[in-house]
């Protein structure tokens, strides 16, 4: 089982739920990195098996991973598998200037793709690269016209190509 949480006192949360045998992981998807670095600390010293603290927030991936972080969830990867995977691996090697650097060129891209709410601007963006159409399922709606531009704007500046739009 994979626990997952979003509100304040993660730490607390994650480190109660890391004793259950049952639970081998966490999902961290908060902004409580002081609690969450307690919660790895914690889950990677005190306990006799192993607990993965999994990374579940594209925005903040970089500084879970650098705090350690076993995996991560990835909506981004989804659409720009190459970028956040060296990303996240320049992090994992511990190469913080690289690793900032990957994170600041994805950021405009991260915060698009959620401004509309997921699976909208995943689903713009793999279309304006030619890997997928728009289509939702009701009551999902699809990228709005101006996202969609503006995604092309952003996906020229992060790959310096033309996009399909």
């Amino acid at each position: 089982m994979l626990f997952t949480s979003s509100a304040g006192s993660e730490h607390l949360r994650m480190m109660t739920v890391s004793q259950q045998e049952d639970v081998i992981g966490g999902n961290a998807r908060v902004y409580d990195h002081d609690g969450l670095a307690s919660a790895q600390q914690g889950a990677h010293t005190q306990l006799a098996y192993d607990f993965f603290v999994v990374s579940g927030d594209d925005a903040i991936t970089l500084p879970l991973v650098l705090l350690g972080c076993d995996e991560v969830i990835s909506v981004v990867a989804n659409a720009f598998q190459k970028e956040f995977s060296e990303m996240v691996r320049a992090a994992l090697n511990q190469d913080v200037v690289r690793s900032r650097k990957l994170h600041y060129k994805l950021l405009e891209i991260i915060n698009l793709l959620f401004r509309e709410g997921n699976p909208a601007g995943v689903k713009g963006a793999l279309e304006l690269q030619g890997v997928w159409g728009t289509q939702v399922r009701l009551p999902l709606v699809p990228p709005t016209d101006v996202l969609m531009k503006d995604l092309q704007t952003a996906i020229r500046n992060l790959k310096g190509v033309k996009t399909l739009a």
